[in-house]
């Protein structure tokens, strides 16, 4: 999902650039992809960490539905886009565009969490350790000292003689 974010990034950064420079350079707006573009940049350098990946890629969706709530409102649009009679085609064709990568991305981490979600509960109650190969635990971060030390020798005993030394001698008669 992180090469997926990156991607969709870069589509983002592209299709704010482009709906910028061929509209003539002249609506600030325009560059308003950019902005989740680098969010999803961001977002995806930010889930290298194993610890944040899970988080960072809820909120990747999270920005992902804010994209398309804002966009999702140019579809209405399209018929006259179609027809020619559109006030701002470009506008249309930028917003359309960018609904269209949010829904996209949208579904396919929806796909990703529930593969991650069945992969965890078929290989062990939700575990995450469960994903991991046999043996190949991650190096403790705090190794104790105390554990990785070996026991001292000990001299070698004998009960026997220690009991007889215990014990009173009885004489028969």
């Amino acid at each position: 999902m992180i090469r997926i974010t990156y991607l969709f990034g870069l589509a983002y950064l592209i299709l704010g650039f482009a709906g910028f420079f061929l509209t003539g350079s002249v609506h600030k707006t325009a560059l308003i992809p950019c902005a989740f573009g680098v969010l999803f940049l961001l977002l995806a350098a930010l889930s290298h960490k194993e610890n944040l990946r899970k988080h960072v890629m809820h909120v990747a969706v999270l920005v992902a539905l804010v994209a398309l709530l804002g966009t999702a409102r140019s579809f209405r649009f399209l018929p006259d886009l179609l027809n020619g009679t559109a006030e701002k085609p470009a506008a249309v064709i930028t917003q359309a565009v960018n609904a269209f990568l949010s829904l996209g991305f949208i579904l396919l981490a929806v796909r990703s969490f529930i593969q991650a979600r069945r992969a965890r509960s078929f290989f062990g109650n939700q575990m995450a350790v469960a994903l991991m190969a046999a043996g190949k635990f991650p190096p403790s971060p705090r190794p104790r000292a105390t554990l990785a030390q070996r026991k001292p020798p000990t001299l070698p005993t004998k009960a026997c003689p220690m009991a007889a030394k215990l014990h009173a001698a009885i004489e028969m008669e």
